[in-house]
């Protein structure tokens, strides 16, 4: 799902941004008074849309208790590039994600955001989702092991469970199959409105 949101900003006049070997300096447009624990709120950067992907993810242990459960965290994501409508260096810091509801702007999530080059994929975790979550399963007949996921929302909602596992506890035989990477498992699943999505895997413990 692809969406557009705009960053406002309350400063009036943006600074210009100068290049000075590996550093990035910021040309204020005003006449900036030093006085003793004074402030001058500037804008260092405006950008009025950017595409991003909204997804929710997860980052689960494979060996779980079945009472284990709960929501997912929507995720908006993006890669900082001129195409995607940024293409500047974003500073670390708070932010605050405010979504439209009819007429006016309500407040989503806030959260933090390291420094981020061009070029780099950004994931800024805006709250726990309302609608997907997650609940355990275990087969005592199968001895299989199972992750649930419950969409109690009107939409289709994409999903992107890490399941880590261990050399004690190898996941093995999944359905459907995972990916690796980065060292754990990646389950990538579209969750029906009103629907679920499971997936069923065993542990091995080696010899």
């Amino acid at each position: 799902m692809m969406a557009a949101q705009e960053i406002m900003v309350t400063g009036r006049r943006v600074a210009t941004q100068e290049e000075l070997g590996d550093l990035k300096l910021y040309r204020v447009p005003m006449t900036v008074d030093l006085n003793p624990n004074g402030q001058k709120q500037v804008a260092l950067l405006h950008q009025r849309a950017i595409a991003f992907t909204t997804l929710y993810t997860a980052r689960l242990s494979a060996q779980g208790d079945v009472s284990e459960g709960g929501p997912l965290t929507r995720t908006l994501r993006f890669t900082n590039r001129r195409e995607s409508g940024a293409g500047v260096p974003l500073p670390s810091g708070g932010l605050s994600l405010f979504a439209m509801r009819g007429v006016e702007s309500l407040l989503l999530a806030q959260a933090r955001m390291r420094d981020q080059a061009i070029g780099d994929k950004v994931e800024i975790a805006a709250g726990q989702s309302p609608h997907l979550r997650y609940e355990r399963t275990f087969d005592e007949k199968t001895q299989r092991y199972g992750l649930r996921l419950i969409n109690s929302g009107a939409e289709p909602l994409v999903a992107e469970i890490i399941v880590q596992d261990d050399e004690a506890n190898q996941l093995v035989g999944s359905r459907p199959r995972l990916v690796r990477r980065d060292g754990a498992w990646l389950w990538t699943a579209t969750v029906p409105a009103q629907g679920t999505a499971q997936l069923d895997y065993r542990l091995r413990t080696p010899r």
